[in-house]
């Protein structure tokens, strides 16, 4: 393991829509840590994806060192989970036929 997990963040916005018809912006975001010196990412949705679905594996191939980059989630079927899921389907229809969105969803 090394200590090392690999991400990028995330930013979610949610429009809730009130009874007087009136939509309020509230924010919310899912970061995901790295750990890797000298490295900074700026990740695309598209790479997201990429990286939790396994094919993007190594930190090399968004322009860093060659480190191998090992995905930690949590499995705890929280609403974050449902969240961060919901937002890869957003950017994946891949991702959106399976593993798809949830609390708890099984992870590639």
């Amino acid at each position: 393991m090394g200590g090392r997990s690999a991400g990028a963040a995330l930013g979610l916005t949610a429009l809730i829509s009130c009874s007087n018809g009136q939509n309020l912006q509230a924010a919310g975001a899912i970061a995901m840590a790295y750990n890797l010196p000298d490295c900074t990412l700026k990740l695309s949705q598209a790479q997201l994806v990429q990286i939790f679905v396994g094919k993007i594996k190594n930190f090399q191939e968004l322009g860093c060192a060659d480190q191998p980059i090992q995905v930690v989630m949590c499995s705890d079927g929280s609403g974050t989970t449902y969240n961060f899921t919901n937002s890869l389907a957003a950017f994946s229809p891949s991702w959106k036929k399976g593993p798809g969105v949830g609390k708890s969803v099984n992870w590639p």
